[in-house]
């Protein structure tokens, strides 16, 4: 079999990019597979990660797409262009898909909510057959918003798959080793969150745990990835004019001042009630840092009826790097592992409660300063979560998703 990715959207440097990453790195280990980004938008967080991934103009290059995905047998479609995209752009998306109909197109929706996926160009009306070009379309769970949107614009939503499994993103557990440290090697009381800001991640939440609970306890809450957009001011500053003046509960670190938090790959090692504040990130570098921390942070703030089958990648990557992951309560009261909450299991995780976060810092640092409870945790919890989302477990039961009654 031989298999393309296709990114509409282009190397946006998040969770998709990665996935897309994941991806064509196992099927490659069996297959063959290419993929393809659109390079019309520059994003900001595209040299996130180092990759392979060929980036086309969609419209200048639009016959080197087609070429190149002549070649394939299935055409993995992992974002669209956005709904305010050039008319250009959309228009070349759809005919590079008109001119692949004799190859097996799956569509899998990596979008949440509602207003996410109503950003895509197939929201408006003009580019609803972009469904009909596509042979199955994929998304989390039966839960998920594309069904909903997909009644507004008078498809049928009993055409979109949903895998039975918990999650569709998986991570290289045996690649993630090398990151693994033992507990002397381990930053004291670090905390580390990773990704960018948003709030349905739980970064509001993160700052205030750290400012109004550990901080006094000692601990270090670095929070990587945070960009400086317009969309961070409320998050980073309590005064932006005449000059930027940052709420009392972050500090922000500039490129300049980075290398005086990070030496030799570590975190800091200062404790203070603030969060550090840090920017864009080379993955490979951040899980370096990662894997120095004792605690990988996400509170994940999206409503009930998201939690059940979502599993963020952040969230995979705090396992996999050896930390003892801190997530949000609700999220391990309604995702389930082997039809069992994992909150109810002996997963190793620690949960905090948004509304009484004072309940969990008696366990946080107790598993921080004790070796032997901390070391526990630590290989419960890479045993527990191997099930969920290791590339082994979940990589073949995506194909068979993917490719339905194709093979």
């Amino acid at each position: 079999m031989r298999y393309g990715i296709f990114l509409g959207r282009g190397i946006e440097g998040c969770g998709n990019t990665k996935y897309a990453i994941e991806l064509q790195n196992g099927i490659k280990e069996t297959d063959e597979c290419i993929t393809i980004a659109a390079r019309d938008k520059h994003w900001g967080r595209s040299k996130a990660h180092n990759h392979n991934i060929i980036q086309y103009h969609l419209y200048n290059d639009k016959e080197r797409i087609i070429s190149t995905f002549k070649q394939c047998d299935t055409i993995i479609i992992l974002s669209v262009p956005p709904i305010n995209a050039e008319f250009e752009t959309t228009e070349s998306f759809m005919e590079i898909l008109e001119k692949l109909q004799d190859k097996h197109i799956v569509y899998i929706n990596v979008d949440h909510r509602a207003p996410s996926i109503k950003r895509n160009f197939y929201y408006d009306i003009m580019y609803n057959d972009f469904f009909k070009l596509c042979n199955r379309v994929i998304t989390h769970n039966k839960g998920n918003d594309l069904h909903v949107v997909a009644l507004e614009m008078g498809l049928d939503p009993s055409t979109i798959v949903t895998p039975e499994f918990p999650i569709l993103n998986f991570l290289d557990f045996a690649d993630g080793e090398k990151y693994i440290r033992p507990y002397d090697d381990k930053e004291p009381k670090s905390i580390h969150f990773l990704g960018r800001r948003a709030d349905w991640k739980g970064t509001y939440e993160v700052k205030r745990l750290q400012y109004e609970y550990l901080g006094k306890h000692g601990f270090t809450t670095v929070m990587e990835g945070i960009e400086r957009d317009i969309g961070s001011l409320k998050f980073l500053y309590k005064e932006v004019k005449p000059e930027k003046i940052a709420h009392d509960d972050v500090i922000i670190c500039n490129e300049g001042n980075k290398s005086k938090l990070y030496f030799e790959g570590k975190l800091p090692i200062v404790p203070g009630n603030p969060a550090y504040i840090i920017g864009p990130y080379n993955h490979d570098e951040a899980m370096e840092r990662l894997g120095a921390s004792m605690f990988g942070i996400e509170l994940l703030m999206l409503p009930d009826k998201y939690l059940p089958h979502n599993m963020e990648c952040a969230m995979s990557e705090y396992v996999i790097t050896g930390t003892v992951p801190i997530y949000r309560k609700r999220w391990g009261e309604l995702f389930c592992v082997n039809n069992k909450p994992v909150i109810s299991q002996d997963c190793g995780a620690i949960f905090v409660d948004e509304n009484d976060m004072a309940a969990s810092i008696d366990e946080i640092l107790e598993v921080a300063c004790n070796k032997e409870l901390y070391m526990q945790r630590q290989n419960r919890v890479y045993d527990f979560f191997r099930s969920t989302c290791d590339k082994k477990v979940i990589l073949p039961q995506v194909l068979e998703l993917i490719n339905g009654n194709n093979n």
